[in-house]
């Protein structure tokens, strides 16, 4: 499922690298860069809930197949577009066939026997694919803009096609399904932890999204960049690996609380950058820090609701706030530059973790009934 999800969700990863493309393509603002990525993510949101629902009805090997064939084509597509306009139409496609196959890896992964060390391997995949893209998409960028980078989420998306044959036709039945005990459905209590998370990602990517701007903008070439970036995404691969494995033994919601105290340092570091140093050390911080606390808040959902609907719930909510943050911080950073967006950042982090508190402090509780 590793390199099924990497495949889904490459775009979103090199979404930096995709405003760098656009950029030498065809021009524009950074209000326009934020409003294209907004429109994408908010597509992955739609096709992310879209697919949770339709996973248990018709099957996930249905759902992904035809979510990562859209992509596929959507991706080709966007090569041959001739304006921002154009190639937002098509990325809201490609949004919409990737989110469903996100949905559906969750979905599953929420319904393991030992969901905090799948989670833990889904998240560490990541971090490699990060690796991959921070070789592959500066070159590509720099030699052949978008087709470069579409092309590239192309062609990992027609790989992909032969691992989604191997998913199971149907979902193995769960409480709430037919003949077996029937569970809760979804209320206030798991709307509020995953309106937390939404929050908490539209701070992390208001600044994110920008990463590589704020980098060029110290005056480090792109290529030196994708080197910076192999050495973070190396530690992506690490950190949730042992986030799952280790994390998990130590309360979520202090877990939680100290990550994103942390990424509110990291994120004021990065924006004040005025050489590479500072920028390495905001950005290792806060490039990789989401990917070790994710394995430990996963755990508690799926501990919170073993049918797996909340973990796979959750991408929606988490894209949605990814997706809200392009467009505002885009005019944020026209306003008053990165340190202002990392302040804004240091409020989502905040009102983010007041939401999210509740539920982790009950999975505690419910770990330690468990013994």
């Amino acid at each position: 499922m590793s390199f099924i999800l990497g495949a889904a969700i490459a775009a979103s990863i090199g979404m930096a690298f995709n405003i760098e493309a656009v950029a030498k393509r065809f021009g524009g603002s950074n209000a326009a860069y934020g409003t294209l990525a907004t429109v994408e993510l908010l597509s992955i949101a739609a096709g992310t809930l879209a697919g949770s629902r339709l996973a248990g009805r018709l099957g996930p090997r249905m759902v992904a197949f035809a979510g990562m064939a859209l992509a596929v084509a959507a991706n080709l597509g966007g090569i041959l577009t001739a304006s921002i306009d154009q190639l937002m139409a098509v990325r809201v496609l490609a949004g919409l066939g990737s989110g469903s196959v996100v949905a559906v890896v969750m979905f599953m992964a929420g319904r393991s026997d030992r969901p905090n060390v799948l989670f833990g391997a889904l998240n560490s995949s990541v971090g490699v694919l990060g690796i991959l893209l921070s070789v592959a998409l500066p070159r590509l960028v720099g030699a052949y803009d978008i087709t470069g980078a579409y092309g590239l989420y192309a062609a990992l998306a027609v790989l992909a096609l032969g691992f989604i044959l191997t998913l199971p036709g149907k979902a193995a039945p769960v409480a709430g399904e037919p003949g077996q005990p029937k569970a809760p459905s979804l209320g206030m209590e798991q709307w509020l932890p995953l309106l937390g998370l939404g929050i908490i990602f539209l701070g992390h990517s208001a600044l994110a999204i920008f990463i590589v701007r704020i980098g060029v903008g110290t005056g480090v070439p792109m290529t030196t960049l994708g080197y910076v970036f192999i050495a973070i995404s190396a530690l992506s691969v690490v950190l949730p690996v042992l986030s799952g494995l280790y994390g998990v033994k130590v309360p979520a919601a202090l877990f939680a609380g100290v990550v994103l105290a942390m990424l509110a340092v990291a994120a004021n570091i990065m924006a004040n950058a005025h050489d590479l140093p500072m920028f390495i050390v905001g950005c290792a911080l806060y490039a990789t820090l989401p990917t070790a606390m994710m394995p430990v808040v996963l755990t508690a959902f799926a501990r919170h609701d073993p049918s797996g609907r909340l973990a796979a719930a959750n991408p929606a909510f988490v894209t949605v706030g990814g997706a809200v943050a392009p467009i505002i911080s885009g005019r944020v950073i026209d306003i008053g530059g990165y340190p202002l967006v990392a302040w804004m950042s240091t409020g989502c982090f905040l009102f983010g973790a007041v939401l999210l508190a509740s539920t982790l402090l009950a999975a505690d509780r419910a770990r330690r009934a468990q013994g």
